[in-house]
């Protein structure tokens, strides 16, 4: 924009700022509505994307068997014996309320499991636990059947006999948020009803829906109180920094109005609040505040040489609308990057952001000064800003004298620090997104305790044929399977039908040990599983384990808890098995935890290489804008350095990069690029059109926008280490810690390496022999 075009636009908004406010406000509610088309998810769909390969195996499976979707009550005796009567009659009982969960369709318990022996020459299938009480069968029976049926044993029971679970199956007819919470919510106070009467029990309710619940109900806190706190704090800050109350009300507007557009364009685009997404109106809120500050401050600053207030306006824009276009453009594009990842929620986070910054750009330049327009002006220039020239000028001055030492000392630190980046590994622990407090990390980690593990996959193996599945030759090749599964280290678990198999095949032999095998004939073993499935009760049918055609399996194992790297050998290693041993079944692989791992695996490659793109756009962008090449690639070290040196002090530290850290990159790269824009931007002012030398032209920087840089700089840092801290989805909080420190080590780098280079290597002829900065800079 030329310079004539913004003397218009600027005299435009102070001189009617009426048309204005009225243009703005009424942009922005007839966008707004879109808001309303805004839902939460937390599907599987919405977070990596309907095409996802991962996602389109698991459905797969799904739609062939029980869906995995699930929750598991696991009931703990504090005596240590879940196994005598009254224990057991209550699970009994439970088992029977769990039932009535809303839209559960299965629930496999201790109490209700078919156990199957022979009575003379008949086959008996009934609850492990029957009637009223447990009577029947001895509380000591029970214990000694479970502890040796494989399908049950840490599954249902642990191996020391304290623990015993229930497992609700759920058919969602429209998988939505809303669904899921209903039934969590029913089980949770059915747990807690059962804690209230049994107070020898104590319940753990984990599965994948209360991961689902749970995610959900984080996504609705951070958008809710943690925004809040933000807010308080960003309020805090700028009023003690402006002293001003007008202008800290006027920049909160434009921050809640960028974040209404940012939730109104994922409304109109179809977009659903994700784990992901939900930290949107923080990041916006955290990146738009800069925009106002920038303006407010040269503001506030020109209100000290001038007692007229629309000079002083007009004069801050004419100032601040350049930087802050190109900062908010740099920004958009660093966050616009995450379209590289392969989740369709990190698409959509980048994208609102994007747009949310974008949006803190329009109302900060149009908004923000009307507004200033219309109301009082403060009466006196705050506190903070009447010695901020002065410790900016020593500050300037202490840098061109030590510039050598910084610029070698920086040197010898970027090297440490780049090398430390080898020590950073691409790992994640899913479970351990989630913070330690959380009712469902707590329930995960007990059943990982007591049962070994808490990852669950599933392979489905096609006979060929239907009925195939009463195949002997293609279930000695599946048990074959079970048997290699159950011998690694990192299997605590496996459930199979042929296990199924093996017990039929005895009891059919009068419950002779030497006959827990698999049948020989197919025709027998046809019979033997059509004699047991006729004898199942309503709803405990064997689609969790054999497709409707009887021509697939399933096998699920559960794994302790793995990290990406693990899952995915794990993924290869049973893969190169199943291809070695059982090529001929089409073995079709699939897992929650698989589909992130994949994602995971992936998505940091990819992610950057976006950064990367970004990085480049964003140089070209600073190499037109600022019309020099040498400046544009000059300040490409303040960008690029910062990220390098923060994730070797993460490899120091902690050295393991998950989700939340592979999208920093990108992010970062768009944020820190702003105080480099604004003092480049001085100093190309001071030297092109106040004909300064080169260390005038550094210091005339540091008086104008050096405190601006430090105080947005540091409500920047404030507001994403309360996210760090607030945040209890580790992906969100591992984001807003490593954005922390790349933007501490991006305030070093502009206020000491920055001018450091510039002394050093902007060597034009200089108009001025010594430093001097106008008293009215």
């Amino acid at each position: 924009m030329t310079e004539s075009k913004v003397n218009s636009y600027v005299t435009f908004v102070i001189d009617h700022p009426w048309w204005t406010l009225a243009a703005v406000v009424l942009g922005c509610a007839l966008f707004a509505q879109n808001i309303l088309q805004l839902r939460p998810s937390i599907s599987y769909q919405d977070m990596l994307g309907k095409d996802h390969p991962k996602l389109i195996d698991y459905e797969h499976i799904q739609r062939q068997y029980t869906r995995d979707d699930n929750l598991l009550v696991l009931v703990e005796a504090r005596d240590g014996d879940a196994f005598d009567a009254e224990t057991l009659s209550a699970v009994r009982a439970m088992t029977e309320k769990l039932w009535r969960t809303p839209f559960s369709i299965r629930v496999d318990s201790i109490s209700n499991f078919q156990h199957s022996y022979a009575r003379g020459d008949d086959l008996v299938v009934s609850d492990l636990v029957p009637g009223p009480d447990g009577a029947g069968r001895s509380p000591a029976r029970v214990r000694a059947v479970a502890l040796n049926e494989p399908l049950l044993l840490n599954r249902a029971t642990n191996r020391t006999g304290n623990v015993v679970a229930a497992s609700v199956s759920f058919a969602f007819p429209n998988q939505d948020a809303s669904e899921k919470l209903e039934a969590y919510a029913y089980v949770m106070a059915l747990s807690r009803q059962l804690e209230a009467t049994h107070p020898q029990l104590r319940t753990h309710v984990s599965g994948l829906i209360a991961l689902d619940a749970t995610v959900m109900e984080l996504s609705q806190r951070e958008t809710g109180l943690f925004l809040l706190l933000v807010i308080a704090v960003v309020v805090l800050l700028l009023t003690l920094f402006m002293r001003a109350l007008i202008p800290v009300v006027l920049s909160i507007l434009v921050c809640l109005f960028s974040i209404v557009m940012a939730l109104a364009l994922a409304g109109a685009m179809g977009w659903k609040l994700t784990p992901f997404t939900a930290s949107v109106p923080l990041i916006i809120l955290i990146i738009a505040v800069a925009d106002c500050v920038h303006i407010v401050i040269t503001y506030l600053h020109q209100l000290t040489t001038r007692s007229d207030k629309i000079t002083a306006l007009r004069l801050a824009l004419q100032h601040n609308l350049g930087p802050v276009a190109i900062t908010s453009l740099t920004t958009a594009i660093g966050f616009l990057s995450l379209n590289f990842s392969q989740s369709d929620a990190i698409h959509a986070l980048g994208n609102e952001v994007a747009f949310g910054v974008m949006a803190a750009f329009v109302f900060s330049v149009s908004f923000l000064p009307a507004a200033l327009r219309l109301l009082p002006a403060p009466r006196r220039a705050p506190p903070s800003m009447i010695g901020a020239p002065r410790h900016s000028a020593r500050l300037a001055r202490l840098v061109e004298r030590q510039r050598r030492p910084i610029l070698a000392v920086s040197a010898l630190l970027i090297v440490g620090l780049g090398l430390s980046i080898t020590r950073n590994e691409i790992n994640d622990i899913v479970p351990h997104y989630f913070a330690q407090s959380l009712p469902w990390r707590q329930a995960n980690d007990f059943a990982e305790r007591e049962f070994g593990g808490a990852y669950t996959f599933s392979w489905s193996l096609n006979s060929g044929a239907g009925n195939g599945v009463s195949d002997p030759i293609f279930l000695a090749k599946v048990a074959r399977f079970v048997d290699w599964l159950r011998s690694q280290p990192d299997v605590v678990y496996v459930n199979s039908v042929t296990d199924t198999f093996k017990r039929l095949n005895k009891n059919m032999h009068g419950d002779v040990a030497s006959f827990y095998r698999l049948p020989d004939d197919k025709a027998l073993a046809a019979q033997y599983l059509l004699l047991y499935e006729m004898s199942l009760p309503y709803g405990l049918d064997l689609n969790n384990q054999i497709n409707l055609d009887k021509s697939s399996l399933r096998v699920q194992a559960t794994f302790r808890t793995l990290s990406t790297k693990e899952i995915l050998a794990m993924e290869r290693k049973v893969a190169d098995w199943l291809d070695t041993h059982m090529h001929e079944t089409g073995a079709l692989g699939s897992g929650v935890q698989l589909m992130f791992a994949h994602m995971m695996s992936k998505d940091v490659a990819a992610l950057v290489f976006g950064a990367t793109a970004g990085l480049a756009v964003i140089s070209l962008c600073l190499i037109l804008a600022f019309r020099s090449w040498r400046i544009g690639m000059l300040s490409l070290a303040p960008n690029l350095v910062p990220a390098l040196a923060a994730f070797g002090v993460w490899g120091l530290s902690v050295g393991q990069i998950g989700m939340g850290l592979a999208m920093v990159s990108g992010m970062t790269i768009g944020i820190i690029v702003d105080d480099t824009v604004h003092f480049l931007y001085k100093y190309l002012l001071a030297r092109r059109q106040k004909k300064l030398s080169t260390r005038a032209a550094v210091e005339y920087a540091y008086v104008t926008v050096g405190p601006a840089i430090v105080f947005t700089t540091l409500v920047l840092i404030s507001g994403f280490l309360l996210m760090t801290f607030l945040a209890e989805f580790r992906v969100n909080s591992d984001m807003a810690s490593m954005t922390s420190i790349v933007l501490a080590f991006a305030l070093l780098f502009d206020l000491l390496v920055l001018p450091a280079l510039l002394l050093s290597i902007d060597t034009a002829v200089d108009t001025e022999s010594e430093p001097r900065v106008p008293q009215q800079a």
